[in-house]
């Protein structure tokens, strides 16, 4: 249908809206109009005309459009900041009116209107009339002036007849922009001219939703994902983590700043705007913050309580930032969703998807770390005097039960820090392991039993295994003698297993390789729950008795026999094997000694295994114990003993030289009636007089006692100051309480360069 063919059916059958203007009180400027054509069916005709009641100037504007459409002209190169003078073709209900747009969304309607219209409409087609002042009363509208360009855009949309004709988004074809020249005498020219292109806004904030969608929806679960989930692949994970970071900070820098600046650097008010702004501007501080994170894990020593503390700060702050993102990503959607309707239900259903994928990760993430997965079983072995001189050529390992562990790659990744692998280099760290001890005590830390994760990431670090495998069985026990209050030794016989010998045996009382090694102990009640128990047959209530006896006969000198091992010493193929273990009862709710005290339960054990003490020939060996530390030398305290009583022969007199090797044992309980082993160590200490040995030397204290002496830092000095001026110093050993250990680990690496101590001597067990 042609212009004119409209024109003449509105003129004819057009029923007329009372009009709000007047067309007698226009007069035209020039008789030069512009006339354009968007899509195939709006037409447009601008001009400029003076209004003769107030003489000011006026943009006339003629449309012709097919009724259920709307058409929106505007001021400006894109939908930012624009007004917009929208014509809405809707039968009887079609109106005109201004509007305004921030930015390529829905616009608004204005409060204070300029626009003056009349509209005609037949059964296809609606004829607007509109006048819009060139100087409009408010400031803040867009005036227009003779001998000026002015930037226009256009869009409009048609809809189907049972539709009701809402501000829906027009579409990307359905838009543009065009230019105007308005002459001195009123005339109006198309001045776009070729080259001429639009600020395509919306399409841009199209790009914007949708990178900002990959960025914190899809980059933001492997942000989240990489440094809680994946921390098995240790190699990986925080490349990837450093990776998707950077990817999500330049683009939200990118298009954040983009859009702020496509808004004229307002922040506009509106919950999308400003969510987004402060995702923008707090984007850096997140990245800055993880580079402070890992640069302080790689640089602080014995401050592992603030590393967790910065840690749980940095990830505090990123979940706090992707749940913000979510909403930004959520708020963005839905109000682009105005304007395409394709848009309306994805974000909803990211958000949904997205905190739904969060919630099944994390319970399928808490259910792997409660599982074992068992230890991956090595080819290579290693001897333990490989194994030290590996530790002395400069290699990085440790041990774990009987586990060699390569840790010089994986330092940087502990959770703790840097520090904690790299100063247990050479240790054996089952007890940190398994949530026995804690290297640090202070900052409220705690031990910590290491999850199925933590497995998963030691089978990736084991080189080989110690030489001897050890023996794993079941055990009940079956006999219980009280040492003190809160300790006792326990009887634990193995059970036979169906068809099966039982072939494993506790060692020889005379083989001091074993002096100092462990049973790891598991209860089948509560498995996740392991602890170490130190070997000390000696503890046994039978062998005991013959010591004390052996000491008392002596001190009165009367003849004394030798020591009766043969039940401990039996044969690997018996029915009946046990093995004796002194546990202190600390009485925690779920504790393994608290199980074992009440002994109900059947109990799985791996023996044996650990470094030991590795005792030398000859030398001074300082041993300072506390409490249940003690049982790591009670083997050593009577295999001495035996050598001063005169009871080992032949070769066995020559494990240990006499003359030249020393043991100066510190212990140290709370009072005599808490003391462990105390009438063996007070023994062998009078009978060393008696003999005028120096082989043993016992340094006692009670620390309930009033001016018990503390053993601090300047207490440790003093007594490595002591033994140091020989040189003869071959071992250190240390066991207490953690914080004991703490004490004299920390004082030990302040005074090692003082005293030319080599750290490779000091054990802290």
């Amino acid at each position: 249908m042609s212009w004119i063919s409209v024109l003449i059916l509105l003129t004819i059958s057009a029923s007329l809206r009372p009009p709000n203007v007047s067309a007698q009180q226009y007069q035209d400027l020039s008789d030069k109009t512009l006339m354009k054509t968007f899509g195939k069916e709006f037409n447009v005709k601008i001009s400029v005309v003076k209004n003769l009641l107030d003489g000011q100037e006026y943009l006339k504007i003629n449309t012709v459009q097919p009724d259920k459409t709307y058409l929106g002209l505007g001021f400006g190169q894109s939908m930012t900041n624009a007004q917009i003078m929208i014509f809405i073709a809707d039968g009887t209900q079609s109106n005109a009116a201004e509007y305004f747009s921030p930015r390529a969304t829905r616009p608004t309607k204005q409060d204070n209107q300029n626009l003056a219209s009349t509209f005609k409409q037949n059964g296809t087609h609606v004829e607007f009339t509109a006048y819009r002042k060139f100087k409009p009363d408010d400031v803040n509208d867009k005036t227009l002036s003779l001998n000026s360009l002015v930037n226009m855009i256009y869009a409009f949309r048609q809809f189907e007849s049972s539709e009701s004709v809402t501000l829906k988004y027009h579409g990307g074809d359905n838009r543009g922009i065009f230019k105007i020249f308005v002459d001195l005498s009123g005339g109006i020219s198309d001045a776009s001219g070729e080259g001429y292109s639009e600020d395509d806004s919306f399409d841009f904030y199209v790009y914007h939703g949708w990178l900002m969608w990959v960025s914190w929806g899809l980059f933001g679960l492997i942000q989240l994902a990489s440094n809680r989930y994946l921390k098995m692949y240790w190699k990986v994970n925080m490349w990837v983590h450093r990776l998707s970071g950077s990817i999500i900070w330049i683009l939200t820098l990118v298009f954040g700043f983009i859009a702020v600046s496509k808004a004229d650097w307002e922040v506009v008010n509106s919950l999308h705007t400003i969510i987004g702004f402060i995702v923008t501007i707090t984007v850096t501080l997140i990245v800055l913050g993880g580079v402070f994170t890992r640069s302080m894990m790689n640089r602080l020593r014995w401050k592992t309580h603030l590393i967790l503390k910065i840690k749980f700060g940095h990830r505090m702050f990123g979940l706090a930032l992707i749940t913000l993102s979510q909403f930004s990503i959520l708020t963005g959607g839905l109000k682009y969703s105005t304007w395409a309707e394709y848009m309306k239900p994805l974000p909803i259903t990211h958000i949904s998807i997205f905190f739904l994928t969060s919630f099944v990760i994390e319970i399928i993430h808490q259910r792997y770390k409660t599982q074992e997965q068992p230890f991956r079983v090595p080819d290579e072995i290693m001897t333990m005097e490989e194994f030290k001189s590996k530790i002395q050529n400069g290699s990085q390992y440790v041990l774990l039960d009987d586990l060699v562990l390569d840790v010089s790659k994986y330092m940087s990744n502990h959770p703790g820090g840097r520090f904690v692998m790299e100063y247990n280099v050479g240790r054996d760290i089952s007890k940190y392991f398994y949530g026995g001890y804690i290297l640090e005590n202070s900052g409220g830390l705690s031990p910590h039993y290491h999850s199925n994760v933590a497995r998963k990431i030691v089978n990736s670090l084991i080189i080989a295994r110690i030489d001897q495998k050890p023996f794993q069985f079941m055990a009940r026990i079956v006999e219980k003698s009280d040492v003190n209050s809160t300790t006792a030794t326990f009887t634990f016989r193995i059970q036979k297993q169906a068809g099966n010998l039982i072939q494993f045996q506790l060692p020889a009382s005379n083989d001091i390789s074993t002096f100092g090694k462990h049973f790891l102990v598991k209860s089948i009640a509560n498995p996740r729950v392991k602890r170490q128990y130190t070997l000390a047959s000696c503890m046994n209530k039978h062998i005991y008795e013959q010591y004390v006896k052996n000491i008392e006969k002596f001190t009165s000198n009367q003849d004394i026999q030798g020591i009766d091992e043969s039940f401990i010493n039996q044969s690997s193929y018996n029915d009946n094997a046990d093995i004796y273990l002194t546990i202190k009862n600390y009485d925690t709710r779920s504790g393994l000694s608290r199980l074992i005290h009440q002994q109900k339960d059947v109990f799985e054990i791996k023996a044996l295994m650990g470094k030991g003490l590795d005792v030398q020939r000859q030398g001074t060996h300082l041993a300072f114990v506390a409490g249940t530390g003690i049982l790591v030398f009670m083997d050593l305290v009577a295999f001495i003993l035996r050598q001063n009583l005169g009871l080992l022969q032949g070769s066995d007199n020559q494990i240990l030289d006499q003359k030249n090797f020393k043991f100066v044992l510190y212990a140290s309980f709370p009072s005599p009636e808490d003391s462990i082993g105390l009438e063996l160590l007070q023994g062998l200490q009078k009978i060393t007089q008696m003999q005028e040995l120096k082989n043993f030397e016992l340094i006692l204290r009670f620390s309930n006692e009033f001016m018990s002496e503390r053993w601090n830092a300047q207490f440790i000095e003093r007594q490595v100051e002591i033994f140091t001026q020989n040189k003869q110093i071959k071992k250190i050993w240390v066991c207490g309480p953690p914080m004991m250990n703490e004490v004299f680990d920390r004082t030990f690496e302040e005074i090692s360069q003082q005293y030319d101590l080599d750290r490779s001597i000091v054990e802290i067990l």
